[in-house]
């Protein structure tokens, strides 16, 4: 079972909100709280491990995949990159361009309006709700590119496009570090300034309530847990589904004070496991749905 919230804001800096902006400018923030939970029989659910993701993004590029490469091309070539190489990256990986295929064709841009590229050591986690996370705290990995562009003119010009990122794991023996690292509320991050480095710009962002894995807390058995799956046919933690007759699957624990209605979705889906000689023991392939 996978439980995965992720909120993503469109935020503008009050540092910047006074100046005029285009319409299309936006500087995101999203965290995400990833937990993976194995249901062994009714009443056996046991964490796997989690992930606690924050990305920050401040401009964008678009471009045709197909069209980048590491040479040159003219506009007129007969195919769909007709229109001619317009882009150039000299640092960073774009849209599957890296620095060894650095031309592209480029359809949109919009430059880094608020957060400064390179500049992960200035990040910092400055508030949070309470709870055993370090702060303030950094270890961002700077993800960030610079481009040129458009080439096939006479005015090429340099953007930046600023991106950040930082992941915390966690293993099987981590669960109860986790549910006391990342709490629901509101996390105030600081990020350097754009022109200005040393100057924070301040974002925030909320991690919401969710459900979490069937456990006992505080003498009460609380969390999701699937009640029954083809009349509970468990063999070695594992339940046989048919791909032919309709199968019927029963949980509980998806209560309203973590589940919002008017957005949160449910999703069931069958995954390869990374060892099928081993199925117990192993983990499933998450993309494999």
């Amino acid at each position: 079972m996978f439980r995965i919230k992720t909120l993503a804001l469109p935020v503008i800096s009050t540092l910047v909100a006074a100046t005029a902006l285009p319409a299309s400018a936006q500087v995101s923030l999203s965290l995400s709280s990833d937990k993976l939970y194995r249901q062994l029989s009714k009443d056996n659910v046991s964490f796997r491990s989690g992930k606690f993701s924050a990305i920050a993004a401040d401009g964008q590029v678009a471009s045709i995949e197909v069209c980048n490469d590491q040479n040159y091309y003219p506009p007129g070539l007969p195919t769909i990159c007709n229109a001619g190489t317009t882009g150039y990256l000299s640092a960073g990986n774009l849209n599957g361009a890296t620095v060894q295929r650095p031309y592209l064709l480029i359809t949109a841009l919009r430059p880094a309006i608020v957060i400064e590229p390179e500049e992960a050591d200035k990040i910092r986690l400055v508030a949070a709700p309470a709870s055993t996370l370090p702060r303030p705290a950094g270890g961002f990995t700077d993800d960030s590119a610079t481009v040129f562009y458009n080439l096939t003119t006479g005015s090429i010009a340099e953007y930046k496009i600023t991106r950040y990122f930082n992941v915390r794991n966690y293993n099987a023996k981590q669960r109860s570090k986790f549910e006391s690292d990342i709490v629901p509320g509101a996390y105030h991050y600081s990020f350097p300034r754009l022109g200005s480095p040393q100057v924070p710009a301040g974002i925030t962002a909320v991690i919401f309530p969710m459900p979490e894995g069937y456990a006992t807390i505080n003498k009460q058995k609380v969390g999701v847990r699937f009640t029954k799956v083809n009349n509970n046919k468990w063999k070695k933690g594992f339940v046989q589904l048919s791909y032919i007759r309709p199968n019927r699957i029963e949980w509980t624990g998806l209560t309203p004070n973590v589940v919002f209605g008017a957005s949160d979705r449910l999703y069931f889906s069958i995954r390869a496991m990374r060892n099928p000689n081993d199925p117990v023991k192993s983990d499933v392939l998450p993309d494999s749905a």
